[in-house]
């Protein structure tokens, strides 16, 4: 997707994010057809694995998940400076001496390894990013990253948690804890296109 995307130097994030919305739309879409072709038993055991779930944490893999992501994290914080000036934009961070394509590639590849290791132990929750990056600038008024890294993962500790209780204690297990985050994170996702769309007129 990257080298698709970013081979038109015109493009940005944004676009991104659009395809990989796009295209993470499409895989749903082949995965719901899958199961209308398999056996009725295999897809409620295929459908225990698509939605978040703490109680059924594959606990095999915490040992090459916490390696994974601290090894990933170390690495991360490196890196911490130069997103600094990535935040100055493309033209700014070359400018200063930084390797932008090679920069965006180990990010991405960083960005993906951390991913498959949370889906991996709990499954899938795909606007709990969105929701706790976007809160994290608007409630850190600072452009230092190693300050809202630190922020960020403790936000996202406190919507977890947060989730869990709604779960077991409101709702009483009747729904699951990525159809809640998602839900608040998609309403907070449209709040920022109308924000965004406001400020371009």
């Amino acid at each position: 997707m990257y080298l698709l995307v970013f081979r038109n130097r015109q493009r940005n994030m944004f676009h991104l994010l659009l395809i990989g919305m796009v295209m993470g739309a499409l895989f749903q879409s082949l995965s719901q057809f899958m199961h209308i072709l398999v056996d009725p038993n295999e897809f409620s055991v295929i459908q225990n694995f698509m939605f978040v779930s703490f109680s059924k944490m594959n606990t095999k893999l915490l040992g090459i998940a916490a390696g994974t992501l601290l090894l990933s994290l170390i690495y991360l914080w490196r890196l911490m400076p130069y997103l600094d000036v990535l935040k100055l934009g493309r033209e700014q961070a070359i400018n200063l001496g930084v390797n932008y394509n090679s920069l965006i590639r180990q990010l991405l590849l960083l960005i993906s390894l951390m991913v498959s290791v949370s889906t991996a132990l709990v499954g899938p929750i795909t606007f709990l990013g969105i929701l706790v990056s976007n809160i994290t600038y608007e409630l850190l008024k600072t452009h230092r990253h190693r300050a809202m890294l630190i922020f960020c993962a403790m936000l996202s500790c406190v919507f977890l948690v947060f989730g869990q209780f709604l779960i077991e204690h409101v709702l009483h297990f009747s729904t699951t804890v990525s159809i809640v985050i998602n839900f608040i994170g998609a309403i907070y996702f449209m709040f920022l296109l109308w924000k965004a769309r406001k400020i371009i007129r």
